[in-house]
């Protein structure tokens, strides 16, 4: 086989190999003393936020979660993410009916491609 030949061929392989997933580490909180009811739950979403609006890129449900602060931990395979996009965080907290009682008030900017080593989410009360 030529050299050409096998360097062209690593370089395909090296293409074609799938990105390693990355993770989004973080804490949900809010700031009221209250505990968690009964039955309470967590999401914690990634999208990807552009001018047509937000897609859902990957979903955490944490069950369970305890009182907060509420870690999370995100894994998302990275061939799906697209370095030329945008992409945010937003989270909630929900009582066993479904009912959201806590959300964050606005998308949290993140880069998947570099995130940092811990994300806190301040969520607000629903109704405030």
């Amino acid at each position: 086989m030529s050299r050409a030949f096998l360097l062209a061929t690593v370089l395909l392989l090296g293409a074609c190999a799938s990105a390693p997933p990355v993770t989004l580490q973080g804490e949900l909180t809010y700031r009221e003393r209250i505990a968690l009811p009964e039955g309470a739950y967590a999401r914690v979403a990634l999208l990807e936020v552009g001018e047509g609006g937000n897609d859902l890129v990957s979903e955490q449900e944490l069950r369970r979660p305890g009182q907060v602060p509420i870690a999370f931990s995100l894994t998302v395979p990275g061939e799906i993410l697209e370095r030329e996009r945008e992409y945010g965080l937003r989270a909630a907290i929900y009582d066993r009916s479904g009912a959201a009682r806590w959300v964050t008030p606005q998308t949290r900017s993140v880069n998947p491609f570099d995130p940092p080593e811990s994300l806190v989410l301040e969520l607000r009360r629903v109704g405030e």
